[in-house]
C-alpha cells in the first residue's frame, strides 16, 4: 500500500509603490535705469500692489481651506470603502457559495452542475477553477472516473481537511503536467449524500513574479468557498468510536494487565492512549501522529480495529468499546 504525500504550496506576492517628484525653476529679468522719481513711484506702487495682492492670497487660502475641511467632512475616505465591493458571491443550489472579482475571474456555467472561473488576470498560460456536484457518489468513487485513464506515476493522492474546516474530510488527487505544460488538481468531499468536485487547472508560467501573483488569486478564490448546509459526513462514520486492547505482560515476576485506547472522532481527531496519550489525525488508511514522526496502518473489520504498530507487520488488534 502506497505512502500519502501531501504537497504544501505557499505563494507570496511582494508589491513595489514608486513615488515620482516634480522640479521646478525661476528666471530673473532685469530692467533699464530710470529716474530717481519714477523709480520711487514705482517702489511705492509695487510695494502697494504687492499688499493688495497678499490680502487677495490670503483670503483665497483661508476659502479653499474651508472648502477643503467640509469636503473631508462630507466625503468618506475612498480607503475606507470595503474590499468587498468589487467582489460578487456565487451561491449555488448545491449549498455551498464562493465570493470572486469579476475583474480577475471570468464566471460560466457552460456544463450542467459545473461552474467555471475562467482567471483574467496577468498571465501566459491557461488557469481555471471549476467546481461541479455530484449526487450520489462518493469522493473516491468520482475521483477514479475522471484520472482513470492518467498513467499512474502522473498522479499523487493525499487527504485532509477541506480548506482547513472541520470536519469536510476530502480526498485529492495532483496530476502532474503533461506535454501540454497543463498541471492539475481534483479535491473531492463528500457533500450532501453527493460529492463536490474543485478541480484546479494550471499552466506553466515561466515569470516567478506572475507564477507568485496567480497563485495567490487562485488561493484567495478558494479560500472563500464556504458551506452553506453541510450534513455530517457518511463514507468513514463506521470507523469513529473507541476501541481498547487489553494484554497481560509479567514485570517483576508479576502478571499485569495493561489497557490501551485509541479513539477515532468524527472530525478525522483522535487518540492513542498507551504509556503516553498521543494525538492523532486518522484518514482512509493510516493513523498519522500530529508531530508526524510517527505512522500507523490500520483497518477496520466490524468491530474490530487492525493497527499495524510496526514496519514488521506486527498487526494489533482492538476492539471497540460499546
Amino acid at each position: 500500500m502506497k505512502r500519502l504525500r501531501i504537497a504544501m504550496i505557499a505563494a507570496l506576492a511582494g508589491a513595489v509603490m514608486i513615488t515620482a517628484g516634480a522640479l521646478s525653476g525661476c528666471a530673473k529679468t532685469e530692467t533699464p535705469p530710470e529716474t530717481e522719481a519714477a523709480a520711487a513711484a514705482a517702489k511705492t506702487e509695487s510695494a502697494a500692489a504687492a499688499e493688495t495682492e497678499s490680502a487677495a492670497a490670503a483670503d483665497t487660502d483661508k476659502t479653499a481651506a474651508q472648502a477643503q475641511s467640509t469636503a473631508a467632512q462630507e466625503t468618506p475616505d475612498a480607503e475606507a470603502e470595503p474590499a468587498e465591493s468589487n467582489e460578487k458571491t456565487y451561491e449555488s443550489k448545491d449549498c455551498w457559495k464562493i465570493t470572486y472579482a469579476p475583474s480577475m475571474f471570468e464566471l460560466k456555467e457552460d456544463k450542467p452542475g459545473e461552474v467555471c472561473f475562467i482567471y483574467k488576470g496577468k498571465c501566459t498560460g491557461r488557469h481555471e477553477v471549476r467546481i461541479s456536484y455530484h449526487p450520489g457518489k462518493l469522493p473516491t468513487e468520482v475521483l477514479y472516473e475522471k484520472t482513470a485513464d492518467l498513467p499512474e506515476e502522473r498522479i499523487t493522492r493525499s487527504e485532509g481537511w477541506f480548506g482547513g474546516t472541520y470536519p469536510a474530510w476530502s480526498y485529492s488527487r495532483s496530476i502532474s503536467a503533461g506535454d501540454d505544460g497543463i498541471s492539475e488538481n481534483l479535491t473531492g468531499i463528500e457533500h450532501n449524500g453527493g460529492t463536490l468536485i474543485v478541480h484546479v487547472i494550471s499552466g506553466t508560467e515561466e515569470d516567478e513574479d506572475i507564477n507568485m501573483s496567480v497563485s495567490d488569486d487562485i488561493s484567495g478564490l478558494l479560500d472563500s468557498l464556504q458551506f452553506t448546509k453541510h450534513e455530517p459526513q457518511q463514507e468513514m462514520a463506521y470507523k469513529i468510536g473507541t476501541y481498547v486492547r487489553e494484554y497481560k505482560e509479567e514485570m517483576e515476576g508479576k502478571e499485569q494487565t495493561f489497557t490501551d485506547t485509541i479513539v477515532l472522532r468524527e472530525d478525522h481527531t483522535g487518540t492513542m492512549s498507551f504509556q503516553d496519550d498521543i494525538d492523532i489525525i486518522w484518514s482512509s488508511w493510516e493513523l498519522i501522529e500530529w508531530s508526524g514522526s510517527n505512522r500507523y496502518e490500520y483497518d477496520v473489520e466490524g468491530d474490530n480495529l487492525l493497527v499495524n504498530m510496526n514496519d514488521g507487520g506486527e498487526w494489533a488488534q482492538f476492539q471497540r468499546k460499546q
